[in-house]
C-alpha cells in the first residue's frame, strides 16, 4: 500500500514537494517487486540506478585497459549506482532501514568522488596524488556516515565535490590537454555542479509547482540528478578510452 506524506509514520525520510506514493513497511519481496510499480514515487530513482549501473558494467568488460586506476575508476562508478539502487529499493523495508540506508546512499557519493584518483594521475603525472586523493575519499566517506544527520553533512559533501572534481577543472581549463579531454572533463565537472546544485539542493523543478506534481514523474528533481550524474560519470568513463597523453 502507497501512502501519502500527511501519513507516514514519524521519522520516516520524505522527500520535500513529494506527496504522494511512499512505499511503508515493505517485505524485502515485496521491495523488490515495487521496483515494477510505476505508481510509487521512487519507480524512477531506481531504474535511473539500475541502468547506469548495467552500462557501466558493460563498458568495464569492453574496456582493454588493465590500468589499477582505470580499474578502480569503474568500481567507483557501478558501486555509486548500487549503494543509490539499494538505498532506494528498500528504505520502505522499515523505520529503522529508512533512517539508516540512507548511509549507504552517502558511501555512494563518496564512490563518485573515488573515482578521481585516475584524473589526479593525469593531472599531476604522479601517482602519489592518485593515492592521497583515495585516502582523502576514504575519510570523508567515514565523515559523512558520521554526520549524516548533523548540519556537517552538507559542508562534507562541499569537501568530497572539491575531491573529485579538482582535476576535471583542472583538465578542462589546462591548454596542456588534448582537446577531447578538456572538452569531456569540462562537460562533467558542469553537470556534477549543475545537478548537485540545481537540482539535488535546489529540488528543481518541483519547487517551482503545486505540491505533488512531480510525484513519480521522471522529470522529479531527485530523477533529473540521477541522469546527470550519470551523463557526467559516463564522461569521465569514456576518457578510459583515449589515450591519456598531453598535446
Amino acid at each position: 500500500m502507497l501512502l501519502s506524506v500527511e501519513e507516514l509514520p514519524y521519522g520516516w525520510s520524505e522527500y520535500p514537494f513529494t506527496a504522494t506514493g511512499y512505499r511503508v513497511n515493505f517485505s524485502c519481496r515485496s521491495a523488490v517487486w515495487s521496483m515494477f510499480d510505476r505508481k510509487q514515487n521512487e519507480f524512477w530513482m531506481i531504474w535511473t540506478d539500475v541502468f547506469p549501473a548495467c552500462v557501466f558494467v558493460f563498458l568495464f568488460t569492453v574496456n582493454e585497459s588493465c590500468s589499477l586506476l582505470v580499474t578502480g575508476l569503474y568500481l567507483a562508478v557501478i558501486l555509486s549506482r548500487i549503494c543509490s539502487g539499494l538505498y532506494h529499493v528498500f528504505n520502505c523495508v522499515s523505520l529503522r532501514a529508512n533512517r539508516t540506508l540512507i548511509k549507504l546512499d552517502q558511501i555512494g557519493i563518496c564512490c563518485m568522488a573515488m573515482g578521481a584518483p585516475w584524473f589526479f594521475a593525469l593531472v599531476n603525472q604522479s601517482y602519489l596524488w592518485a593515492y592521497l586523493c583515495i585516502l582523502l575519499s576514504a575519510f570523508s566517506c567515514c565523515l559523512l556516515i558520521i554526520v549524516t544527520d548533523s548540519p556537517l553533512l552538507q559542508p562534507a559533501l562541499c569537501f568530497l565535490a572539491v575531491i573529485g572534481n579538482y582535476p576535471l577543472l583542472h583538465i578542462a581549463l589546462s591548454p596542456a590537454f588534448a582537446m577531447a579531454w578538456r572538452l569531456m572533463s569540462l562537460m562533467a565537472f558542469n553537470g556534477f555542479l549543475l545537478g548537485y546544485t540545481l537540482f539535488y539542493l535546489g529540488r528543481f523543478p518541483e519547487c517551482l509547482l503545486p505540491m505533488g506534481t512531480a510525484d513519480g514523474r521522471f522529470w522529479h528533481s531527485h530523477v533529473i540528478w540521477h541522469v546527470v550524474t550519470f551523463v557526467s560519470q559516463l564522461l569521465c568513463v569514456l576518457t578510459t578510452f583515449l589515450r591519456p597523453s598531453r598535446s
